[in-house]
């Protein structure tokens, strides 16, 4: 697959085919020091936020259609609005009162938050039904709950993913927990058979380098360490930066295509192998990073031009 460049302030290259562009932004990017460096920079004089929240509360119902539903359906459908109300406008979080947050994390498939304080402790609530809340459980939680499993860990980063959760330490050590359908979780192995999901209720390791920044998609993640990306997951759309989808017919009678897991996070390499990365961000089925040079690098599903690449 080639690399492509267009003419604009910054480089944009191409990884992979399945591609619908509609041209980049332009964004200078002037930092060489490491993401953890650059993070511990800006929040020297960080003295921490409050916590406010807008938007659904019903977290075990929230981004469900369900399809057509029964008079009785509609009327339990009518009480649970009474008791978890959409929130119109930002409203603080009670048992958050007078805690400095120092960061929110959710991402783009996720139905669940994760948050912690100046002291590095961590909260989670939301949606529960893989464990991706942490808390040893299948229980959603309506209000942020801290993580006990992580305990004595100063916790300075996170992002969710659908069904999966990552925090990072201050250490460099980074923490999973939820699915671990497709090795997202990257502890090293996992279980695929969809009759026997893999889940891990509690926070476990990960099995990556000193991390300076983590971020999930739908079903991946990726680790950036000392300048490197590291990957592992779903590989579906390319969005794991390896060079395949990972695609395989599930029988040689069969045209129904499977995705082989990577429960070990390995280094990104093609373009990326010459480059120190400062920064990367996912969206459901595609990664986005950029370099000290003020390179930025697209890659994984490209539908309705989320790639940038102008190319359809």
């Amino acid at each position: 697959r080639t690399v492509r460049k267009l003419s604009c302030r910054i480089r944009v290259k191409l990884l992979w085919h399945r591609l619908f562009g509609s041209g980049p932004q332009a964004a200078a990017l002037e930092t060489t020091v490491t993401a953890r460096e650059r993070v511990s920079a800006e929040m020297a004089d960080f003295e921490g936020g409050e916590l406010v929240v807008t938007g659904g509360t019903d977290w075990a119902h929230v981004g469900r259609t369900g399809g057509k539903k029964t008079p009785q359906e509609k009327q339990v459908e009518a009480e649970r609005a009474l008791l978890y109300p959409n929130l119109d406008t930002p409203h603080r979080v009670k048992n958050l009162l007078g805690i400095k947050i120092r960061f929110v994390a959710s991402g783009s498939a996720a139905c669940h938050s994760i948050i912690a304080d100046m002291g590095g402790t961590c909260y989670t609530w939301g949606r529960n039904e893989k464990g991706q809340l942490g808390h040893g459980d299948l229980k959603v939680r309506n209000m942020p709950t801290v993580v006990k499993g992580l305990a004595g860990k100063q916790i300075v980063g996170a992002s969710a993913g659908k069904h999966h959760s990552v925090v990072l330490a201050s250490d460099g050590t980074c923490y999973s927990f939820g699915s671990n359908h497709y090795g997202q979780l990257a502890i090293g192995s996992c279980k695929s058979s969809s009759k026997d999901e893999e889940l891990k209720k509690a926070p476990v390791s990960c099995t990556v380098p000193k991390c300076d920044k983590v971020a999930c998609g739908a079903e991946f993640t990726m680790f950036l360490c000392d300048g490197e990306l590291f990957s592992c997951g779903l590989p579906q759309y390319g969005q794991l930066g390896n060079g395949t989808t990972g695609e395989y017919n599930t029988s040689a009678s069969s045209i129904k295509m499977a995705f082989s897991p990577h429960p070990l996070a390995k280094r990104i390499l093609g373009p990326l192998t010459s480059q120190k990365v400062v920064n990367v961000a996912c969206g459901h089925n595609h990664t986005c990073c950029s370099d000290t040079e003020g390179n930025v690098y697209t890659w994984g599903f490209g539908g309705f031009g989320r790639l940038g690449h102008n190319v359809q």
